[in-house]
């Protein structure tokens, strides 16, 4: 297993054999008895290999990769036993500047459309965390209604794609206690490529892995 960790994850070193020096440290550093980074690193390569491989049965089904997308960080936050605030603000952190510039210019909210009052909502600039909620919505909608076959997120040639979602709720104010049937439509531009954006991912999670195990400068 430890092999497979390090081919894995060695396209993220300099070498293979800072990859193994890496990875077996983290592999034996135990917390409360248990070797949780190793369970880490373990569930995001499992999820990644999945999220990967999907495209190949069900072409063009973002969701479905999205969904796995999320199940992986929440598979993390389980293991960490943060609360979910804490956690998914760790992540968020945890995406390099150049990734989140990269993800945020590449995924773009052209409009917000309030549907049963007729108006446009103020156009809102995403923030990484804006853009994990965004997962998060496509997560339930795919999980809980089974719809994940209409929503386009990913580009695999810069291709620039429309694309849009309809949500009875405001999905970036988590505080939106609106009792009334509202439908909101967020209208997308995406020409986010999966490969750079799946790269991105795995080494966000690195970098969360190695600060959870108290290892920051392992990997920086």
């Amino acid at each position: 297993m430890e092999k497979e960790l390090v081919e894995f994850y060695k396209p993220f070193f300099f070498s293979e054999e800072e990859t193994e020096g890496a990875i077996s440290l983290l592999m034996h550093v135990s917390i409360d008895n248990q070797y949780i980074p190793r369970s880490m690193l373990n569930q995001v390569k499992r999820y990644v290999e999945i999220i990967t491989k999907i495209d190949e049965a069900f072409p063009g089904r973002d969701g479905l990769r999205i969904l796995f997308v999320r199940i992986c960080l929440e598979s993390l936050c389980y293991l960490s036993k943060e609360k979910k605030e804490s956690f998914y603000s760790s992540i968020t952190n945890s995406f390099s500047e150049e990734s989140k510039t990269y993800i945020l210019n590449h995924f773009v909210l052209e409009s917000c459309i309030d549907c049963t009052n007729n108006k446009e909502i103020e156009k809102h600039t995403l923030t990484m965390d804006n853009y994990l909620r965004v997962l998060g919505f496509l997560r339930n909608r795919v999980a809980h209604d089974g719809v994940f076959w209409d929503f386009r997120m990913f580009s695999s040639d810069g291709t620039i794609y429309s694309t849009y979602f309809v949500s009875d709720k405001d999905v970036f104010n988590k505080a939106d206690k609106n009792k009334k049937a509202v439908k909101y439509q967020y209208n997308f531009e995406t020409s986010l490529c999966f490969d750079v954006f799946i790269s991105f991912y795995v080494d966000a999670c690195l970098r969360y892995i190695c600060r959870f195990a108290g290892k920051p400068d392992l990997y920086v």
